[in-house]
């Protein structure tokens, strides 16, 4: 018998059930075909993730800058938390200290393996103009914006490519940078008691000493604030890891959009970027809401929002109904002619600074305009978690007008290796052995932090439910239904009746709220140019910003001289007027309901910092970088089950556990100890039942189950090789901070993965002898 390596055990996430039938994985007494029902399957690597690829969405348009300020100084949190994991005391799971070159002070352990292996890169919002300059000037045009300072818009189109700033674009990259433009932590030697790591790409630059991963980190984040006011969030980190086929260019010269070449930089850069194996995180940094525009949407005319031109006006409903089949647009359709709002004006808008607001399309768009071109949200939570998506033809196939997205690509994200150019095969990836479960996705953006009752001390606290949920997006977005949801999370231009009710309106002192100041009035369009939106929340400014100054023009939203007399936002010194002493953030909710879908995969922090006093857990982003870890800590290290499961009066749960191993070749390795050939009944309805593509053609084991006794494990015990259920008990916790697990404790095989399935057998409600099988009266 092969001893398992000390450490080498997992602590498994996932299994919810209602345990009704003890004993159900055991034959029946009497000949009866069992009927499986699974609860709930989840499948994780053998062995714990030992790299990880973390990619920063950043918001580079005006206003953000103060945002990156605050992001760089909670890097060395996300840094050191990664390749120095926290030290716990073993009875109570406290924290004690940062570990060192992965060891802890006596009577501590570490909670999860420091990482040795760490990609970061950084995409931005900006992704152009995205026209051909004949068809009207874009809104994302840098002349249009700026004429007199062509070099301020010089990064309104980063095209979804990794980027790193350099104080002078001309300059080569830094020794340490990788050609791809990211880092790569790579230190040597690794620490053998986490098993090390393969030796990285030769020639490939890396960094090894931890302060300069945190001042190179620090760097990449500076993306600045000069970028394309239409932010394309969400569509930035699409387009870079999981769009098969990304344009090169968009042509408009047949007055439809097409996409049209394949991006080789994307190409290239993701293929050195993402590896199979790795955990991903995604954390998208913004203080607005999604704004992208489908161009090819609208049969191809979904790119002239992207215009200055003036748009169609929508019809009456759609102010109130805007699901109604009569909502539309009224250029759309003959029978909206006689409709009183496409009776105004001829049916077009007239003013682009106080109802066609350009940098507000997105706001409410099939009220506003009676369509929606922007993409759907699925297509952002299938990119996150279908190892199918579709490809450009796929999203539009022939003759439709509208997105339609079949999922005939595999998703890079899923792949085991990726093409670095066009000559190689885009679509047809193979399958790697990544799950949904090791992809993480961070918003830090538009939600007041009251909403969030964050607790540095409890993450259990700190976790949303339902009703908080409906605090922050509504009932039912989705369907326009906002019943119930906080004021400050309105995306509205006129003031929000209820703010104005509980005593904060355009007349009210700028603190008469604790949240946001005020609401304002929006109609004095001289500071900025057009009207805005209210705001999610503000918060004080470190230094404020001088107005008056030109080179702070595009990014200041107080007037550059004191004796301005309209309506100020209540972001201004009152007194002092062309001072900005508070930042501001619009509320974002697309993104918000992103995380919402994806669950325990997601996390979302507040722009708007609970404490601006360094020495707290609660100062600018480390309430975000506190919640990524303990969602990314599980993919490290001991994963938690959500709830108790019960145990029989033996001590043993009723779930299965499959091991499946890609390319083995030994015969007898499920006769191993801890092992067994699986039921070929069960095996066959779970194979009739799986969509999962991944688990064709593989090896297939049982595990055997060992039962223990509350606050034990059976982890690095010979004697109990297999997988055993684990709380909680006595004063013990056999898995750490995990109230209850499922331990796997095995010699592992490599390319293996385990399969987690807690099921039922329904049998008859009674035996021949007129008993219940599951004992019960």
């Amino acid at each position: 018998m092969n001893k398992q390596k000390k450490g080498q055990f997992l602590s498994l996430l996932g299994i919810v059930c209602t345990v009704t039938v003890s004993g159900c994985l055991q034959r029946p007494t009497v000949p009866q075909e069992p009927v499986v029902k699974t609860n709930f399957t989840k499948s994780i690597r053998a062995t714990p993730i030992e790299r990880v690829d973390l990619l920063l969405a950043i918001d580079n348009s005006a206003s953000m800058g103060d945002k990156q300020s605050i992001l760089q100084e909670a890097i060395p949190d996300l840094i050191n938390r990664l390749v120095a994991p926290h030290c716990l005391d073993k009875s109570t799971d406290e924290f004690v200290s940062n570990s060192q070159n992965g060891n802890c002070p006596l009577g501590s352990k570490i909670e999860f393996p420091p990482v040795h292996d760490l990609h970061i890169g950084v995409v931005t919002s900006s992704l152009g103009p995205r026209m051909t300059p004949k068809k009207g000037i874009s809104i994302c045009d840098g002349l249009l914006i700026s004429p007199n300072q062509p070099t301020a818009t010089q990064y309104f189109d980063d095209q979804g490519h990794l980027v790193y700033r350099t104080t002078d674009p001309n300059q080569p990259l830094p020794p340490d940078i990788d050609p791809s433009r990211f880092l790569a932590w790579y230190p040597t030697p690794a620490n053998p008691s986490t098993g090390g790591n393969a030796p990285p790409p030769p020639s490939r630059p890396t960094i090894k000493d931890p302060t300069q991963l945190i001042q190179r980190s620090q760097e990449i984040v500076a993306v600045g604030e000069t970028g394309c006011g239409i932010e394309s969030q969400m569509e930035d980190w699409y387009r870079f890891l999981i769009q098969p086929d990304p344009y090169s260019s968009i042509d408009t010269s047949t007055e439809t959009a097409q996409w049209k070449g394949i991006d080789e930089t994307i190409l290239k850069q993701r293929h050195d970027f993402l590896r199979p194996d790795s955990a991903v995180v995604i954390i998208e940094i913004s203080d607005e809401n999604y704004s992208e525009i489908d161009v090819r949407a609208l049969g191809g005319q979904g790119y002239k929002f992207l215009t200055n031109n003036l748009m169609p006006r929508p019809t009456s409903i759609c102010a109130t109904n805007p699901m109604s089949p009569d909502c539309t647009s009224c250029r759309m359709t003959t029978t909206s002619k006689n409709d009183p709002n496409c009776l105004l004006t001829k049916g077009m808008f007239t003013d682009s600074a106080k109802e066609d607001i350009n940098n507000l399309r997105h706001v409410h768009m099939k009220q506003r305009y009676g369509v929606d071109v922007q993409f759907p949200l699925s297509r952002y939570f299938n990119g996150l978690t279908s190892s199918k998506i579709p490809n450009r033809d796929g999203e539009y196939p022939p003759g439709e007008n509208n997105y339609v997205g079949n999922p005939t690509c595999t998703n890079p994200l899923f792949a085991q290796s990726l093409p670095a150019s066009n000559n190689e095969e885009l679509c047809n990836l193979p399958l790697g052995n990544r799950p949904p479960e090791n992809i993480f996705y961070v918003h830090i953006g538009g939600i007041p932090h009251q909403l969030l009752h964050f607790d540095a001390k409890d993450p259990e606290k700190s976790r949303l439910t339902n009703a908080d949920w409906i605090k922050i997006l509504g009932k039912d977005p989705e369907k326009y239904d906002f019943t119930g949801i906080d004021p400050h999370m309105i995306e509205s231009i006129e003031p929000r009746d209820a703010i104005t009710k509980a005593g904060a309106g355009i007349q009210a002192k700028d603190d008469a709220d604790p949240i946001h100041g005020r609401e304002w009035d929006t109609s004095s369009i001289k500071i900025i140019g057009s009207r805005d939106l209210q705001y999610a929340c503000t918060f004080p400014l470190t230094t404020p910003r001088d107005c008056s100054k030109p080179e702070n023009a595009l990014s200041c939203d107080c007037p550059a001289e004191d004796s301005f007399t309209d309506p100020i936002p209540p972001l201004c010194d009152p007194v002092q007027k062309h001072l900005q002493i508070r930042a501001k953030v619009y509320p974002t909710p697309k993104m918000l309901q992103l995380a919402k879908l994806l669950g325990d995969q997601a996390a979302i922090s507040s722009l708007c910092p609970i404490d601006m006093d360094k020495s707290k857990d609660t100062y600018g982003y480390r309430p975000a970088i506190a919640s990524l870890m303990e969602r990314l800590k599980n993919a490290l290290g001991s994963q938690c089950l959500p709830q108790r499961l019960r145990p029989d009066p033996d001590g043993r749960v009723s779930c299965l556990v499959l091991e499946t191993i890609n390319g083995s070749t030994d015969p007898n390795l499920c006769h191993k100890p801890g092992r067994r050939p699986p039921d070929p009944s069960i095996m066959q309805q779970l194979q009739d039942s799986s969509k999962d593509a991944r688990n064709t053609n593989v090896q297939v084991c049982e595990i055997q189950q060992q039962a223990v006794v509350p606050g034990e494990t059976c982890a690095e015990d010979p004697d109990k090789l297999g997988f055993c259920y684990v709380e909680k008990a006595n004063g013990k916790r056999p898995a750490s901070k995990c109230d209850q697990a499922i331990i796997i404790n095995l010699e592992l095989v490599p390319n293996s993965q385990f399969s987690l399935q807690c099921i039922q057998q329904v049998l008859p409600s009674s035996q021949p002898d007129g008993s219940r099988p599951d004992g019960g009266p």
